[in-house]
Formats: structure tokens, C-alpha cells, sequence
């Protein structure tokens, strides 16, 4: 336990502890008490973005684990521009073999805190996560609340803003098949199902949950978004959110969009991921700026237009060679006894502008 307790204390020293709760770096949540209610969505990644990822993973002796995890890293860097990240995950917590055929809740709630160097490729990141992985399930056992306790935080009620959860399914040739056996008219006994159904129920106790579930037989995953209403106010927001974090995925895993080979595709820097999907690029590069039909086409010229054009003509007479002054800064003064007043404001705005 001492090992495990010089470990977290490594790990989370000199954390900011109350920016733990603060999905959105500028909202002061500090105080805030979390609704408990959430929206969420679900989504498939597509087959070639699957193959991608696990052709990636057995390539780099990488779990899938730490992929995704590292995945969403980059998404919430992305996402809330902080380099200092962390994420809370769930552990099994039963390290040894006389404790795994044990039946109880032995689950642990462990920090994955990660400093994220964005110019480093995310190759190089992935195997950052790799290790940070491996160190904490080795210091799974000390209890959530202990780990607090070290860093001087009573609370324990104390949680990240932010959540991680892997999945490992696997199934069976006869996972779609429904067996039920009958004991009575009001008893009915239904099979078991290695699926997690509490996903979009309405509640989440995180600001941002991924759930990551991934089905080693079919080769398929899918994944879970649960987001708090507390900052993300409509459906649309979450659907939206994720398909952000798809083209996150697909600028990693798919050549087509990085521009790489697939052999050294994830040689891009986090720095240079983009959550602006290319729809939106698109619509952006087609806006049109047209001229309102409430303005005049024929008005007094400002101040500024006047300077403009004085120096056009300064610098197409061959006679007074002079240099231009595009970009020169107008400047309004005033007196030592006066004061900026609202009406002197607006008239300094229009002398400028209008």
C-alpha cells in the first residue's frame, strides 16, 4: 500500500484540483452541484475505422484499452484546449487469482491523469498511455478515497468532470438468439446478456462519459456518449459532439483524410486534429457576403473612407511620390478634463467606421 501510495501521490502532485469538475475551463463549477441528468447517444465507428484501429494495435503491441483511451484524449484536448487531463475509469480491482472467482463489488474508481505534449505525434502519445495504463492498474488496489485523501482533498465526493469506460466483449455464434424459460404466468427467466442496457437512461454523474464497447468475435464497435445537461442543453449538441469525435478517429485511422500511408498515418500531431467536421468547412468556404437591402448605396463618407482614398491617390500620382498609409491606426483623443461618454463613443465609432 505504501508503494501504491507514493505512485498516486506522483502522479496527481501539484494538480489543480478545482478545475477537476470543470468541463469548460472558463465555467466556475466549483461549487456547483451536478443535476445528475444527461443525454446520450449512440454510435457505431465504421468497419474500416475498426480494422484500422486493431491493424494499429496489433502493430504497436498496443490494447485497445489504451487506443481508445488515448482517442478520447486527444478528442477532449481538442474539445476544451487543456494539456493537463484528467479522466476518471473503473478497475476490476482483483489482482490476485484467489480474488477473481470471488463474488462481490470489488470495482475501484482510479484518475488517469496524462499532461498531453500536442506537437509530439500521436503515436508517440499512444505509447505515453500505454504505460500510464500499466502503472495504474499495478496501483489499482488503493481505494478512490484514499487517493483523495493524499492530496490533502477531504471530499470525497470529489470527482473528474470527465469519464472513461472500456468495454471487452465477447461473443458467440449464438449471441442474437433469445432464450427464455417460462417458471410461471408472472415469472419469466430470460438469458443472460454480456451487455450494459443502463447506457441512455437519463442520468449520468459525469459532464462527459465515453463508453467504449468493442466485440472481439464481430470485429464491431459501438459507443456510448452520456453528457450532462448541466452544460450540453439539447440532443442535437451530443449527436453533434459525436460525430466529432468519429472525424477525430477518422483523421487518425484513414489515410484518405491525413494524406499519409497507412503504415505511418498516425504520425500527425494532436495539434493539428480538427473537431470542424467537412461539412462545416464546406458551408463555411460557400458563405456569400451580400450587400443589405436596408443600406443606402449612396451615403457620406467617413473619416476613414476619405483617408483611404486620399492615399490612392497619393499612390497612383507620379508626380508626389509618397509612401501609402493602408493600416495606419485612426485615433480619437481627448482633452485632459473630458470623458468618454456614450454619445462621443458613438460618434468616434462613426467618424471610423461609418
Amino acid at each position: 500500500m505504501n508503494k501504491a501510495r507514493r505512485f498516486w501521490a506522483d502522479l496527481m502532485h501539484d494538480y489543480d484540483w478545482y478545475r477537476i469538475r470543470r468541463l469548460v475551463p472558463e465555467e466556475d463549477t466549483n461549487n456547483k452541484i451536478r443535476s445528475g441528468r444527461g443525454l446520450s447517444v449512440a454510435f457505431h465507428i465504421e468497419q474500416d475505422l475498426v480494422d484500422a484501429m486493431l491493424l494499429f494495435t496489433s502493430s504497436n503491441n498496443i490494447t485497445m484499452f489504451s487506443l481508445s483511451l488515448a482517442c478520447y484524449y486527444a478528442f477532449l484536448y481538442k474539445l476544451i484546449k487543456d494539456d493537463d487531463l484528467c479522466v476518471t475509469g473503473v478497475v476490476a480491482n482483483r489482482s490476485k487469482e484467489e480474488m477473481k472467482n470471488m463474488i462481490g463489488m470489488f470495482v475501484n474508481l482510479v484518475p488517469y491523469r496524462i499532461k498531453i505534449e500536442p506537437n509530439n505525434s500521436f503515436n508517440q502519445f499512444v505509447q505515453k498511455v500505454q504505460q500510464l495504463c500499466t502503472d495504474v492498474l499495478e496501483h489499482a488496489s488503493l481505494p478512490y478515497q484514499q487517493i483523495i485523501e493524499i492530496q490533502g482533498k477531504r471530499e470525497h465526493h470529489e470527482l473528474p468532470s470527465s469519464s472513461f469506460q472500456y468495454e471487452s466483449l465477447v461473443s458467440t455464434l449464438t449471441q442474437n438468439t433469445s432464450t427464455e424459460l417460462v417458471v410461471s404466468e408472472d415469472c419469466v427467466l430470460d438469458a443472460l446478456n454480456d451487455r450494459d442496457t443502463t447506457h441512455g437512461n437519463g442520468t449520468t454523474l459525469f459532464d462527459l462519459t465515453l463508453i467504449v464497447s468493442h466485440d472481439y468475435y464481430a470485429r464491431t464497435t459501438k459507443c456510448f456518449l452520456d453528457c450532462s445537461t448541466d452544460i450540453f442543453k439539447s440532443q442535437a449538441n451530443v449527436a453533434l459532439l459525436a460525430n466529432r469525435f468519429k472525424y477525430i478517429l477518422r483523421q487518425l485511422f484513414c489515410s484518405s483524410i491525413v494524406g499519409e500511408p497507412i503504415y505511418n498515418q498516425c504520425s500527425i500531431s494532436i495539434s493539428n486534429l480538427s473537431l470542424i467536421l467537412p461539412e462545416e468547412i464546406e458551408e463555411i468556404q460557400n458563405v456569400i457576403f451580400h450587400r443589405l437591402p436596408t443600406i443606402e448605396n449612396e451615403a457620406p463618407a467617413s473619416y476613414a473612407q476619405a483617408r483611404i482614398w486620399l492615399d490612392e491617390r497619393i499612390r497612383f500620382d507620379p508626380d508626389k511620390p509618397q509612401v501609402a498609409i493602408y493600416n495606419m491606426p485612426f485615433q480619437y483623443r481627448l482633452f485632459p478634463e473630458q470623458t468618454l461618454s456614450i454619445k462621443r463613443l458613438v460618434h468616434a465609432l462613426q467618424l471610423v467606421v461609418l
